[in-house]
């Protein structure tokens, strides 16, 4: 097939740019031709911090327009100003696959960029909804997710769906676990690490107040928090303010967090709503047992007792309490971390993630045809 695979210009190492890249680099390997469209438009609004999406999607339609469509079999866009924009100007018998990342007009609301109800969010929801019903079929993460489409948004029941987990390429994780890394494991701690951008969304808050109420029993760990954003002065604050400031350590963004997840004891991801993050996958892969939030489509990634450990969403004292329990059942770690890798080689491979895509790129050629 001929795939062309349409997206913005996504700033950073973020869980889209890594599933664009395993996407492109996956499809090559299968035998297909793939052209990747980047394009993020620059608009000067006098007067406004920003333009609004709709502008944003005129300009991506002006740029977009001058691509052979006709050269190709599927187009695949990358969220909702892509999708939306590339629906008005492709060919009616061309495919349009979407793929959407999250509830973005939702994530924006926890993320305190939107406030629910307004004209500019009302917006957003108009426009993630209208990238759906474009598309011919929308690709997404989770179950969870689908649910949240049908469920809140102006979605009709019979918009076709295809549930495609992401993959990694496990074999190259894997060799940069054992890549020397520049950051010194403490003697005589545990290690607990937490990877994901320091924004509201993830929950970084609710973890330090649990480690807070940790520190009051057991001071014999360390917590190494991985990303960067913009949250990092509030929450350097909160861990002054809470006396963890020898305990706590922001390390940033990181070239080789496989190499740190190595030499952690456990992983911690308190979000508030996620689809189906990276950094959970990358954590299983490595060996080491998982703390997890209940939110969005995390639960579909981790079996609780089994493969992982799950927490409700915004309780600090739940996450102690869990952490605080496994740190003192050394064979529980083991056991959850053992199952956790195992659950991971079986389902994140990207040779599975790629076949799934490629049979609803299929799916979406025979509903077209019909």
């Amino acid at each position: 097939m001929k795939i062309l695979i349409t997206s913005l210009k996504y700033p950073g190492k973020i869980g889209v740019t890594t599933y664009i890249e395993q996407l492109v680099q996956g499809l090559k390997h299968h035998g297909h031709h793939v052209d990747l469209f980047c394009h993020t438009p620059s608009i000067k609004n006098a007067g406004k911090s920003s333009p609004s999406q709709a502008q944003m999607i005129t300009a991506y339609q002006n740029e977009a327009s001058k691509l052979p469509f006709a050269n190709y079999d599927i187009i695949h866009a990358q969220g909702i100003i892509p999708s939306v924009a590339i629906s008005r100007i492709k060919p009616r018998h061309t495919p349009l696959v979407a793929s959407l990342h999250g509830a973005l007009a939702f994530n924006q609301v926890l993320n305190g960029a939107l406030a629910l109800n307004t004209p500019a969010w009302r917006q957003s929801f108009e426009a993630e909804s209208k990238a759906i019903t474009s598309s011919d079929i929308c690709i997404v993460g989770s179950q969870w997710l689908k649910n949240v489409f049908f469920k809140d948004y102006k979605v009709d029941i019979n918009q076709p769906f295809g549930i495609v987990p992401y993959g990694i390429d496990i074999e190259e994780f894997i060799r940069k676990m054992h890549l020397p890394s520049h950051i010194s494991r403490p003697l005589n701690k545990f290690i607990i690490v937490c990877t994901a951008r320091l924004v509201p969304l993830k929950g970084h808050q609710y973890l330090l107040n649990a480690l807070a109420e940790l520190k009051k029993v057991r001071k014999d760990w360390a917590c190494w928090l991985i990303g960067g954003g913009p949250l990092l002065n509030q929450l350097r604050q909160q861990v002054n303010r809470l006396g963890l400031s020898g305990d706590v350590k922001f390390l940033g963004n990181q070239e080789n967090v496989a190499s740190l997840l190595k030499m952690a004891d456990m992983f911690v991801f308190p979000s508030l709503q996620d689809n189906m993050p990276y950094a959970v996958m990358e954590a299983q892969i490595a060996g080491i047992p998982v703390v997890v939030s209940d939110a969005g489509g995390i639960p579909e990634m981790v079996k609780n007792g089994e493969t992982g450990l799950i927490f409700p969403k915004r309780n600090s004292h739940s996450l102690f309490l869990t952490i605080r329990n496994l740190m003192e059942n050394q064979q529980f770690r083991e056991f959850l971390a053992k199952n956790a890798y195992n659950w991971a080689i079986d389902h994140w491979s990207i040779t599975k993630m790629i076949e799934n895509t490629i049979a609803e790129y299929h799916r979406a050629l025979q509903l077209k045809n019909k």
